[in-house]
């Protein structure tokens, strides 16, 4: 037998439509808008409504038939070079066959072909009788134009199925894909595909009366997908889908592990050359007034948890089932895959970290160009040897700083063309008089100085700036581009030119609702070690056990007319389909109440001989999770009211005041109405599941048998999530939902044209839904709130009656709960059902905590460099001698420069005095300044009669360092650490940056000329440092007395935990201190100048609320460099040592002469002695002398001079050999 035929398993779902279910179970179906998106620039898709928009079904009894498409067929696949996504053309002919108790009692057959891609505009076959399929036509005169696509026909004893001619047979091309006409639920919602995907069996020819059901029966169906020419089928065109194959692949093999299928052990697939695509109901039972038992789950059992992202709704809801928060911590631990350090000093902050990082998108934040080592250059030359950088690369820098601040100012410029665009194109009726004519002088094409001309000239001076910087749109094309462009500036071969990122900005994500309990069977995707097993002719089912006797496939069974241009392979499929039903029609005994029961029961081949397909089963009314469908009521409560912060910063997030509601009744609460629709996905259990088999593949066996048995565990948990999709447009006066896209002759001036205007009612009412919240702060509670499936089925969790939004028992993560205290009116009852929004900017935004030159307070380009010391951000180094209670304070370089300590003056008071350290390069104080500002200015509220800063500071930086976990301590082999840990000093800018011009309101009042928003001006707190965290390295921060911008002062240090009394250490707070408004990316930027004191080792946190928390890291090149250079200095006051001159021994030369003393242990360098051997001629600044050691021994030495008191250093310097 040929084995040419690839025999794909499919899900085939039958649902019983009879009078039972239509008077007990609701539907909520509809059909895509196609005619009024055409004709009035409305969405593809209905808005969600609480009425069912379609009633198609009343009355329409019989089984509705629908087949899901294997995963590879309903995947999308990603052009690397294009960035196009493709899918791939799915199988156009489908057959159905049905079988029936005959009137003699005998099963008899009946057949129909589905011909999926039939378009009515393209044939001259007529539709079929009943409901067509609404679809969007792309090609041909007048395209797109509103269609209507898909036909089926009965095959009988001479009507076989032949394949129809197209009118133009160039236009009709293969074209049916598992997105259709662009709707993404095209392939899985059963209304959108009527006679494409899905089959509706009226029963009509089973019907003793033509006005009423067929008798009660049970049948079975058997659904066959091919290809209707094989130069398309998926086999063969597979090669030509971009991003599907990997470069590698060869053969027929390749092809399935990239579609992940796997063929029967033992065969190597050579041959084939056809996909076909096979599924079966089996038993579906039919009644005329009862509906079958249904699958959905019971009233009440479906929880819904809610959240700003998917865990951190899981984790609400873990523990409102578990009862033990720390068992949904480690639920969200696995979730983020840091299950393993969990138990580290900061395995929490780290959880609540990558939590929080959920609740936003990134966006691109602009880019920098570097100079960098070529990796395995060899002996290249160092970078601190190299000369400076070429003047080229600061062009290339600021060419890409200037098309970075541009790129979002044209992206503005471009939405609010389309806007405009877009509201000048709706119908007459649904705008305002005479807005038309006012639209068209901003948007005409010749008209000088409007908003077409400003988008157009700044699409032209960022089309120019790009081409002055090395870009591609795939990684190789980016790095050709590159090396190209180093190349073509004489770059040497040992360097190469390196793109690196700025911090992204962010944009918060919608609120998450997570619902427990839904009876959702399917995962997310197949598990990638599971592949779907697909089987050839020669492995069909031979033989099954029915009651004792092994039963053959029957040589005779009902056949409908298999003939005209039906695949002859379909007919070699019904025996098995024959041998399948008879084994559900008869009764079992023990696993069930059907022989198939028992057959599906077995181990594999215990019932069976040869292979039963994947997806046999017994029949069920199927219950398919598809949507989650929302009414929703918002409460705006602004961040700010006149001049009154209605929200506090509680250093984490924010608290809600009780000021600012603008709700004061019930009714008032129930107003602004956001109405969505969107996907379910069992997303929570896709990513646990994934996260443990990464952990079963890293870790060994005996560290994971935990991790098995849950993984076990979640193949029975039952949660779907999904975000509010929409949410945050709604609130921005926007609507993402699919429509035309701009024209392509056009998108230099529309963008993408993603998102179009929700300017209100013409009538300008001013309803209170149409508010605009560029700052989105509130508090929301759902009206309305259910799940409907495939087939259109629903479960209300939350309907409009009888009290039941108050009642509704909404599980809330904490950070959604609103805050204790307050309430929206007076009064309120079911405050359960309410999730408060903290305040979020919805335009892209970030914090700016960056390291700047320590001279000046220059921004980097690119970031401070491990051979920059003296142009980088350290100020200068700390030492804190724990022996002596002194300060060695180091340039930035590693070179010693003085020494804090408390002295008693000549009057005997107690006073912080400065020393210069041995050879240090500026001694006088003026010099001193002048080379190092900042460290200078450090230095000067220190010394004095007021001891007790001096002393604050360094009992809290000894405290501080207490609680900060530097890594790698005990790796750490420079001399350094024989004094102490070291601390810098390092110069940081911290802002808060928006992209961009600010959000504008398109509501037909303001959308001509928008009103200059407020929220730029809100002062956002911004906290430094993290108690609680160990590996935050904060120890405090020096920052301004005024305004951001001002100089810094060094009178007062704001610390993480502050010591003492003296007033010098005052807290850090709630970032208070630090509140600073948003500036645009079009202006110049607002920065705060700070000095960090901080554990170089360590980053430095920023916790806002309103964004990620961001961190500051010194390069660690840079920290081991300078670190390497620093002398560890030990003040000795008096030594009573005598020097010796060493006599030669095997050298020629005699050795100079030491200072004898017992040696310290050996580190890494040599030991010597430095004291001032004399004032220079100001008197103030010594000059040093500098001896080695002589180590001390027992013998006798006659010739040493007596022994003199000496005060100085007992040095270590590691640049010296042993």
């Amino acid at each position: 037998m040929s084995q040419t035929d690839l025999i794909v398993p499919i899900q085939l779902h039958a649902l019983v439509y009879n009078l039972g279910v239509q008077e007990s179970q609701p539907f909520h179906r509809w059909n895509p808008t196609f005619k009024k998106m055409l004709q009035e620039q409305a969405p593809a898709e209905p808005e969600a409504s609480p009425a069912p928009p379609l009633a198609d079904l009343e009355d329409k009894f019989g089984v509705y038939l629908q087949w899901q498409l294997p995963e590879a067929i309903a995947t999308g696949h990603v052009d690397p070079e294009s960035g196009e996504t493709t899918f791939p053309l799915m199988p156009n002919r489908w057959l159905i066959v049905r079988y029936a108790n005959g009137s003699n009692g005998r099963r008899q057959a009946a057949g129909w072909v589905v011909q999926s891609d039939y378009l009515r505009s393209e044939y001259d076959v007529p539709p079929s009788p009943g409901r067509s399929t609404h679809f969007l036509n792309p090609r041909g005169p007048g395209a797109p134009f509103l269609d209507f696509i898909g036909r089926w026909h009965q095959l009988g004893p001479h009507e076989p199925w032949r394949e129809p001619r197209p009118r133009d047979p160039e236009l009709s091309q293969p074209f049916l894909t598992a997105i259709g006409p662009g709707l993404p639920a095209f392939a899985a919602f059963e209304p959108y595909h009527r006679n494409v995907l899905s089959f509706y069996d009226d029963l009509g020819d089973l019907r003793e009366d033509e006005n009423l059901p067929p008798e009660d029966s049970t049948f079975s169906y058997l659904a066959v997908g091919w290809y209707s020419e094989r130069d398309i089928d998926l086999l063969t065109r597979a090669a030509d889908i971009p991003g599907l194959l990997p470069p590698d692949a060869d053969g027929p093999e390749d092809v399935l592990k990239a579609l992940g299928w796997a063929l029967p052990e033992g065969t190597d697939g050579q041959e084939l050359t056809d996909s076909r695509y096979v599924g079966s109901a089996l038993g579906v039972t039919w009644r005329r007034t009862q509906a079958p038992p249904p699958e959905m789950p019971a009233v009440g059992r479906v929880k819904v948890a809610a959240g700003h992202s998917t865990d951190d709704a899981a984790e609400a809801l873990a523990e409102q089932q578990t009862g033990s928060l720390r068992t949904a911590s480690l639920l969200k631990a696995l979730y983020h895959g840091v299950i393993d350090t969990l138990e580290s000093a900061d395995g929490g902050c780290e959880v609540a970290d990558a939590t929080r990082s959920t609740w936003f998108a990134g966006r691109n934040g602009g880019y920098a160009w570097q100079i960098v080592d070529r990796p395995g250059a060899g002996d290249a030359p160092a970078r601190h040897l190299r000369a400076e950088e070429p003047a080229w690369l600061d062009t290339l820098n600021a060419n890409q700083a200037a098309y970075d601040a541009l790129e979002p100012e044209l992206r503005r410029s471009q939405q609010r063309f389309w806007t405009l665009s877009w509201l000048h194109g709706l119908p007459e009726h649904e705008r305002p008089e005479g807005f038309a004519a006012q639209a068209w002088e901003h948007i005409r094409p010749d008209k000088p100085g409007n908003l077409a001309d400003d988008a157009r000239k700044l699409h032209d001076r960022a089309e120019a700036l790009l081409k002055a910087i090395p870009h591609g749109s795939t990684p190789e094309a980016l790095q050709a581009a590159i090396d190209d462009f180093a190349a073509g500036n004489g770059l040497p071969d040992h360097l190469e030119l390196k793109r690196i990122a700025h911090e992204p900005f962010h944009q918060p994500a919608d609120p998450v609702i997570l619902i427990e309990g839904s009876g959702a069977r399917q995962p997310l995707g197949r598990d990638p070690d599971n592949p779907l097993p697909c089987r050839l002719l020669n492995g069909l089912l031979r033989e099954v056990m029915i009651g004792s006797d092994w039963v053959p496939v029957p040589g005779e069974y009902a056949l409908p007319n298999l003939g005209g241009d039906i695949p002859p392979m379909c007919e070699q499929l019904v025996p098995e389909f024959a041998l399948l039903d008879r084994a559900v029609m008869t009764p079992g005994s023990g696993a069930g109440p059907t022989a198939l029961h028992t057959i599906l029961s077995g181990s594999d081949g215990e019932y069976v001989r040869g292979s039963l397909a994947e997806y046999t089963a017994v029949w069920k009314q199927p219950w398919l999770p598809m949507y989650v469908q929302w009414d929703l009521r918002y409460s705006p409560v602004p961040y700010r009211t006149a001049d009154t912060d209605n929200w506090t910063f509680n250093g984490t997030d924010y608290d809600w005041a009780g000021s600012g509601s603008q709700v004061g009744s019930e009714e008032d609460a129930r107003q602004r109405a956001f109405r969505g629709r969107s996907f379910l996905a069992p997303t929570t259990v896709y990513v646990l599941r994934s996260q443990i088999r990464r952990y079963l593949q890293t870790f060994p066996e005996r560290e994971t048998a935990g991790l098995r048995e849950l993984a076990r565990d979640c193949e029975k948990i039952d949660v779907l999530s999904q975000s509010l999709d929409g949410f945050n447009d709604w609130l921005l006066r926007q609507d993402g939902a699919a429509r035309l896209v701009p024209d392509a002759a056009t998108a230099h001036l529309t963008g993408d044209g993603s998102v179009v205007p929700r300017p209100g009612s013409p009538a300008r009412t001013g309803e209170p839904e149409d508010t605009f919240q560029p700052v989105r702060a509130g508090q929301f509670f759902f009206m309305d709130l259910r799940i409907i499936d495939r087939f259109g089925r629903v479960y209300d969790i939350v309907a409009d009656n009888d009290h039941r939004p108050e009642q509704f028992p909404l599980l809330r993560a904490a950070s959604v709960t609103p805050t204790e205290g307050t309430e929206l009116y007076p009064h309120l009852r079911g405050g359960q059902r309410f999730v408060q929004l903290p305040p979020r900017i919805f335009q892209e935004s970030r914090v700016r905590l960056e390291a700047v030159k320590a001279r000046d307070g220059a921004r980097y380009a690119g970031g401070p460099q491990a051979a920059d010391a003296e142009r980088g951000p350290v100020a200068g180094w700390l030492m804190l001698n724990y022996l002596d209670k002194t300060l060695l304070v180091y340039a930035p370089d590693g070179t010693g420069l003085g020494e804090l300590r408390v002295i008693h003056n000549e009057d005997g008071q107690k006073e912080t005095a400065w020393n210069p350290l041995p050879h240090a390069p500026y001694p006088d104080p003026e010099a001193f300044e002048a080379a190092y500002p900042h460290l200078a200015r450090w230095v000067i509220p220190l010394r004095g009669e007021n001891t007790g800063r001096f002393e604050d500071l360094l009992e809290t930086i000894d405290g501080a360092l207490d609680s900060i976990d530097s890594p790698h301590a005990e790796d750490d082999r420079t001399v350094a650490r024989l004094v102490g840990r070291p601390v810098a000093l390092i110069r940081a800018g911290l802002g808060v940056d928006l992209k961009g011009p600010p959000l504008t309101d398109s509501s037909w009042e303001n959308v001509l000329s928008p009103p200059e928003e407020d929220y730029p001006t809100y002062r956002w707190p911004i906290r430094l440092g993290d108690a609680d965290r160990l590996s935050d390295g904060l120890i405090g921060y020096y920052a301004t007395n005024g305004e951001p911008g001002d100089e810094i002062s060094y009178d007062r240090l704001h610390a993480v935990d502050p010591l003492g009394d003296s007033g010098y250490t005052v807290p850090i707070g709630k970032g208070e201190g630090l509140a600073m408004p948003a500036r645009t990316t079009c202006q110049e930027p607002l920065t705060h100048h700070l000095t960090l004191l901080a554990d170089p080792h360590v980053p430095v946190h920023a916790t806002t609320g309103i964004l990620p928390v961001v961190s500051l890291a010194l390069p660690a090149d840079l920290v081991h460099q300078a670190l390497l250079r620093i002398r560890a200095s030990f003040r000795l006051n008096p030594l009573l040592a005598p020097v010796r001159q060493t006599a030669p021994q095997e050298q020629d030369v005699p050795l100079p002469p030491g200072l004898v003393m017992p040696q310290p242990a050996s580190w890494h360098g040599t030991w010597t002695w430095a004291e001032p051997s004399r004032l220079n001629g100001d008197g103030d600044v010594p000059q040093w002398s500098e001896t080695v050691i002589a180590p001390a021994d027992t013998r006798f030495h006659p010739d040493d001079p007596a022994p003199e008191a000496r005060a100085g250093y007992l040095q270590l310097d590691p640049t010296r050999p042993e």
